[in-house]
């Protein structure tokens, strides 16, 4: 009976060899399943992907690990094991690095296509105002020839493609989803937009339809400018000088934000004295110039929403009292 017992303290007292060389095949069978999923997503130019060396590496040592505990060689087990765990978090880096990268470049790629896009509508927009201005200063008094009136036709369709344009710009800016105040500007520049084409359908030719269109051109210019300035002064550089963390994946910097935050503000002053004039002449009845300050204060509040918004994401994480020290 004593003999017995003290077989059974005998085992208890040594190392389970056997079950932890058990657990660890089966961590190197997990590893051995992710190297596969990435041979398999191997790049199109048969590059091997990110970590996969790493990971190679690692299950290496996972089965070094096991035959050490096989022969019962703890120590050099523990050291297998450990460099496993290594090449794991080389692994893990590599892949994390690639996949900010990735997202930098995917966001470098959208910035252009948009830029192409503003500048597009941009030149668009210039000569919808050239011409709308050339029929105006043309018509006989109040009226429009046939020719006149063809092409304020054609100008309004012209009006609604370059509005269509505009919400496939905000569309881009939806699935990327980083930035709020670009698409808000986008947002009220499509909304001129069709301000104006509904003006041309009108034949509504006059200083007022003249001075929308020219805030749908400094508005789009000025975010052409806004946008840009990040690379010419740096900023933009921040995100990639962190060793591959992508510290602000927004693809419009902050400043930019507050850059197109200022030209919103300094765009309802505009229209304001542009909608004044207007009703002093007499081209905007009481109603319209009603509904166009109606909409010059929901522009003014969301100026102050995005404001606020902007300001609250600048600020610096909060610690709560009684935390970690």
């Amino acid at each position: 009976m004593a003999r017995e017992a003290a077989r059974a303290a005998d085992r208890a007292s040594k190392p389970d060899y056997e079950r932890q060389r058990s657990e660890q095949d089966a961590t190197g069978e997990q590893a051995e399943g992710l190297i596969e999923e990435m041979r398999r997503a191997e790049q199109a130019d048969g590059a091997a992907t990110p970590g996969q060396a790493a990971a190679a590496e690692a299950r290496r040592s996972m089965a070094a690990a096991s035959s050490e505990l096989a022969a019962g060689r703890a120590e050099q087990a523990v050291a297998e094991a450990a460099e496993a765990v290594e090449k794991l978090h080389q692994a893990s880096e590599a892949l994390s690095a690639a996949v900010a990268e990735a997202a930098a470049r995917a966001q470098g790629e959208m910035l252009d296509q948009i830029d192409r896009k503003l500048r597009a509508m941009l030149g668009a927009q210039r000569r919808i105002n050239e011409e709308t201005a050339a029929i105006h200063a043309d018509r006989r008094g109040d009226a429009y020839d046939r020719a006149a009136q063809l092409q304020l036709r054609l100008l309004t369709d012209r009006q609604g493609a370059a509005a269509a344009e505009a919400q496939a710009v905000i569309d881009l800016l939806a699935d990327d989803g980083t930035t709020t105040v670009f698409p808000a500007a986008m947002g009220e520049i499509r909304a001129d937009m069709t301000t104006v084409q509904q003006r041309l359908s009108a034949r509504q030719t006059g200083p007022l339809t003249r001075a929308i269109g020219d805030q749908i051109v400094a508005g789009l210019t000025d975010l052409i400018a806004a946008t840009q300035q990040p690379s010419s002064d740096g900023e933009s550089g921040d995100r990639a000088e962190s060793g591959g963390e992508a510290t602000d994946p927004t693809l419009v910097p902050p400043l930019a934000e507050l850059k197109i935050l200022r030209l919103m503000q300094l765009q309802i002053n505009s229209r304001t004295v542009a909608l004044n004039k207007a009703m002093d002449t007499g081209e905007l009845d009481p109603d319209a110039a009603s509904r166009q300050h109606s909409l010059l204060g929901d522009r003014q509040l969301k100026v102050r929403t995005l404001t606020v918004e902007l300001h609250a994401k600048a600020m610096p994480p909060t610690v709560e009292e009684g935390g970690d020290e």
